[in-house]
């Protein structure tokens, strides 16, 4: 269902696979101009990512029209079109389905399946928050997140540029 709100000492957190999707895509993008085929290995070296897994994200990515795979000794994948017109919601929905921070939001959820349907005060607020979530990920091209700057989060949540010299290195 979308951004699975996974649970672990963490609330709304964004699934492993959308994470790694988008770290995938974020390498194919910085190949796209030269129209490059890259190779799922070469991507899991570059991202420190396990290659079975990308194998995996592969197939929803390609299914959603995000990508073209090509067979082969010198196969590999490329984005199906231009960075900027690949979002990140698309990455997420394609890897996740829909987003729905709760069940009833969520396109396969059967009316009066909860007992609170007709009178729950909280669903407008997960309403609103799926809106927010939605529109967030709608916001961000695949281009703008791939030539970003590289972030270290502090353990406060604040945000610290990596220098230049650490990004190699890291």
């Amino acid at each position: 269902m979308g951004i699975r709100f996974e649970t672990g000492g963490v609330s709304l957190r964004v699934t492993e696979r959308a994470h790694y999707a988008l770290r995938m895509m974020t390498v194919l993008a910085r190949h796209y101009p030269s129209r490059e085929l890259v190779n799922l290995r070469v991507i899991a070296e570059e991202e420190r990512l396990p290659h079975p897994f990308l194998e995996q994200l592969s197939m929803p990515l390609r299914h959603a029209g995000l990508v073209h795979s090509v067979r082969g000794v010198k196969g590999g994948y490329i984005l199906a079109r231009d960075p900027s017109e690949i979002s990140l919601y698309d990455i997420v929905v394609a890897t996740d389905g829909p987003i729905a921070p709760v069940d009833c939001l969520a396109p396969q959820y059967v009316e009066g399946s909860c007992p609170m349907d007709s009178h729950c005060v909280t669903a407008g607020v997960w309403g609103d928050l799926q809106l927010a979530i939605i529109a967030f990920l709608q916001s961000k091209s695949l281009d703008l997140i791939a030539e970003s700057t590289p972030i270290r989060r502090t353990p406060l949540g604040t945000i610290a540029l990596v220098p230049d010299t650490q990004v190699n290195a890291s």
